[in-house]
């Protein structure tokens, strides 16, 4: 198994696979801040076809040309009421704005989202604490566009943003160097917990936290300092259109469902 991820994750972990995928609009700067606002917000739209985020993230940082510089100031919050996309799947206008709005108070507050999460993680090195006090502000704003790590969900785009700013490699930027990759957890989606659940890692029917700490807990075994080193070589499986779960064959029995390139579902 081990030689397997590791053939995956050499082959197709690599910026070759990563379109479509929201990071894109990580690697679209070159600025840390400008990465991490990038990041935050192309994480928390992740949900849906690849093809409706793309174009819905297009759409959104075509009003912020510099992400933090534009969410401090609130002159691309502006620029998005006039010009940019006013919904997306079930979030209307007023939920992206209460969105745009809490992320901009947070960023003056604190300084930067690893500010703030670091007040949760710090303690114990329990990302699920540090989450709890990123997503803290969102919840008490009633935003819900960001899931809330006490209630029992995966929180699959938490957990990303987590993978995009922590560890570092060709996809993942590493820019959080306060935060250790070793204490990631799975960014738990449908072709994740297909695979998992196809090998016997967990008995969960759904993706939930329970799920996301049986996955974590299996791959951590085979890379104990970086546990999610494997995310992005086998989610591309189930979503570039170009791959699918044949090429695991060796140590995976599943199955692509269809010929359609699915993103990260929540």
């Amino acid at each position: 198994m081990k030689e397997l991820l590791e053939r995956l994750y050499s082959t197709y972990g690599t910026l070759e696979y990563v379109n479509p995928d929201p990071v894109l609009y990580v690697h679209a700067f070159d600025d840390p801040f400008d990465r991490e606002v990038a990041g935050f917000v192309a994480s928390q739209f992740a949900l849906g076809r690849a093809a409706s985020i793309l174009g819905f993230l297009k759409g959104v940082f075509s009003c912020f040309s510099q992400p933090s510089r534009d969410m401090r100031t609130g002159e691309g919050i502006i620029r998005w009421k006039e010009k940019g996309p006013q919904y997306y799947r079930f979030y209307n206008a007023g939920e992206i704005e209460g969105f745009f709005y809490i992320l901009k108070d947070v960023l003056c507050e604190y300084g930067s989202l690893q500010e703030l999460f670091l007040k949760g993680y710090r303690a114990d090195g329990n990302v699920w604490k540090g989450l709890e006090s990123l997503a803290g502000p969102f919840k008490e704003g009633g935003v819900r566009i960001v899931a809330d790590p006490a209630g029992g969900s995966a929180c699959k785009r938490l957990h990303l943003f987590l993978r995009w700013m922590t560890r570092r490699d060709a996809v993942d930027t590493g820019i959080w160097n306060q935060v250790d990759p070793k204490d990631l957890k799975y960014p738990v989606d449908t072709h994740i917990l297909r695979i998992a659940k196809s090998l016997g890692i967990t008995s969960r029917r759904q993706a939930d936290s329970a799920a996301v700490e049986d996955i974590s807990a299996f791959f951590s075994r085979f890379s104990p300092e970086d546990p999610v080193r494997y995310d992005f070589c086998l989610a591309r499986l189930g979503i570039h259109p170009d791959l699918d779960y044949s090429l695991a064959a060796q140590g995976m029995n599943v199955k692509k469902t269809d010929g359609c390139a699915h993103t990260r579902s929540a």
